[in-house]
């Protein structure tokens, strides 16, 4: 029985198989919802909301409209995006909505798997554990049509390829995750451990520029200007009060302390900079990959908009941080206490209960990235290189 689980935990199928399988339910939950529309709702709005927004900026998009206000007849929120992910889910607007939304939710996850197993040094056994530990907050994503799985998966294949040294399409990836949510600009810090960063530096600009303009074959230069006027005012504006699973709502909800954001992120900024200042360190593989998980937590755990969704990526680096870290009492509870409160805090494992009363109020979710996290950034502060890991990365 053990080999056969091997087995399957080894095989890359068993994974594309799985998903499959669970977009497919995921896709049917969203068209047929288990509870109705309030009939006294002025509005009433499909389980899968957050598709529909992004449909209709593509279609808003090409017929000349503002992108960044309130379509409340729509759907229910604003479309937070930029211009070039509106154009690019023009080809999901064009089929019919239950394909088009599987075929979003599969690419989502689809990306998730190709990037896990770009990685280096993980086996294939531990490649097929870390894809089994994030599944459930991988179905969180989708089952809200949410872009992080693709998010993360974007970021993990840029990774593995910057390690085969393709710039060219790790750079194309890194910067259109920048185009879809531009907290992934963090993700350019990776290009330190690198030669040729003219070379990066040159296709990362070419690529931009490229994206920047697909919006151009269907809208005017004066559209355009306007709707990055537009989307730069959403962004000015959009000052929400929740602090969400975040540091800030763990220090404003544990401590009632209330800093300010900018402040905040500036010191996590200054914070995710000081390991990348051990470059003696870089040619270690294990260190890279610790960063490349630090990074991952940080976009999630230094945001203090993150809801449940947003947590696969921080998951993905938790779990990167297990595989990667010495097997004992020690890493083994911190693992299994991010699972338990991380991913599983927001399942009906709960109670409602507990979910409203504990885990919301006091921003559990984010407990286990946030410890992680400071795990990492102590044992990278504390490596140290060796001619061993030189010669073995060369």
């Amino acid at each position: 029985m053990k080999n056969v689980l091997n087995r399957l935990i080894e095989n890359k199928r068993t994974f594309l198989v799985l998903y499959l399988i669970l977009c497919t339910i995921v896709t049917y939950q969203a068209f047929n919802p288990s509870s109705p529309n309030d009939p006294a709702a002025k509005y009433h709005y499909v389980d899968y909301n957050n598709y529909v927004i992004f449909k209709q900026a593509s279609v808003h998009l090409v017929n000349d409209q503002d992108l960044y206000v309130y379509y409340q007849h729509e759907h229910d929120d604003l479309y937070k995006y930029t211009p070039t992910f509106a154009a690019f889910f023009g080809f999901f607007a064009a089929l019919p909505d239950t394909i088009g939304l599987f075929t979003w939710n599969f690419l989502n996850v689809f990306l998730l798997i190709v990037g896990v197993y770009l990685l280096p040094k993980l086996s294939l056994k531990e490649k097929g554990i870390l894809l089994l530990l994030v599944t459930v907050e991988l179905v969180t994503s989708i089952q809200n049509e949410q872009s992080n799985g693709l998010m993360v998966g974007l970021l993990l294949c840029a990774f593995g390829l910057l390690e085969k040294r393709n710039y060219k399409w790790a750079t194309f990836l890194i910067v259109f995750s920048v185009y879809i949510k531009l907290f992934s600009i963090v993700g350019f810090i990776l290009f330190l451990f690198y030669p040729k960063k003219l070379k990066l530096a040159a296709y990362s600009g070419l690529w931009f520029l490229l994206l920047f303009m697909i919006p151009l074959l269907f809208i005017s230069m004066d559209q355009y200007a306007f709707l990055w006027k537009s989307y730069g005012n959403l962004l000015a504006h959009d000052h929400s009060n929740s602090l969400g699973f975040s540091l800030m709502g763990i220090l404003n909800s544990w401590f009632g302390l209330d800093p300010s954001k900018l402040g905040l992120v500036s010191v996590g900024g200054l914070l995710l900079v000081l390991p990348f200042l051990k470059i003696k360190s870089y040619n270690d593989q294990s260190f890279r990959m610790l960063a490349l998980a630090f990074v991952l937590i940080w976009t999630v755990i230094f945001n203090h908009k993150a809801e449940s969704p947003t947590f696969i990526i921080a998951m993905v680096g938790i779990v990167l941080w297990f595989m990667l870290s010495k097997k004992g009492a020690f890493s083994i509870g911190v693992l299994i206490f991010a699972f338990v409160f991380t991913s599983l805090s927001s399942t009906d494992l709960f109670p409602p209960f507990v979910r409203e009363n504990f885990i919301k109020p006091y921003a559990i979710k984010a407990v286990g990235g946030v410890l992680v996290w400071a795990f990492i950034f102590v044992e990278m502060m504390r490596h140290k290189s060796t001619l061993e890991d030189t010669l073995s990365n060369k």
